[in-house]
C-alpha cells in the first residue's frame, strides 16, 4: 500500500477521535508521508535538472515548500474553532488525501 493511501486511510481513523494518543500516532505517519513525498521530489529535481539550473530551482521549491507549511498553518489558524477539533476539516483533508492518491494512482498506470 502506497504511503498516500495509508495517509487517506489513517487520517480520518486516527484524527476523527480527537483523543492524544492516536492523533500523534496520525501526525508521525502523516509526518512520515510528506517528508517521502518531500525526498522523492528533491531525488527528480537533482537528477533531471541541468547543473546550471540545479541550484536554482531547488531553493525555489524548498523556499515554496516550506512556505506551504506556514500557509497551511495559518490556513488551520484561521478556520479552526478555538478547541482546535473540526470533523468536517478531518474529513475534508482526507477527502483530499484520497483524490491526491487516486489522481498519482492514474498518472503511474499511463
Amino acid at each position: 500500500v502506497r504511503p498516500r493511501t495509508k495517509a487517506a486511510v489513517l487520517e480520518p481513523a486516527l484524527g476523527l477521535p480527537f483523543e492524544a494518543a492516536p492523533m500523534l500516532a496520525a501526525a508521525f505517519v502523516l509526518g512520515l508521508t510528506t517528508q517521502g513525498a518531500k525526498i522523492a521530489t528533491d531525488t527528480i529535481v537533482q537528477s533531471s535538472v541541468d547543473d546550471g539550473y540545479r541550484g536554482r530551482i531547488f531553493s525555489v521549491y524548498d523556499v515554496l515548500f516550506n512556505v506551504a507549511f506556514v500557509g497551511a498553518a495559518a490556513v488551520a489558524a484561521l478556520m479552526l474553532p478555538p478547541d482546535g477539533r473540526s470533523a468536517s476539516l478531518v474529513v475534508t483533508l482526507a477527502a483530499v488525501y484520497t483524490a491526491i492518491a487516486v489522481a498519482m494512482a492514474r498518472f503511474e498506470m499511463q
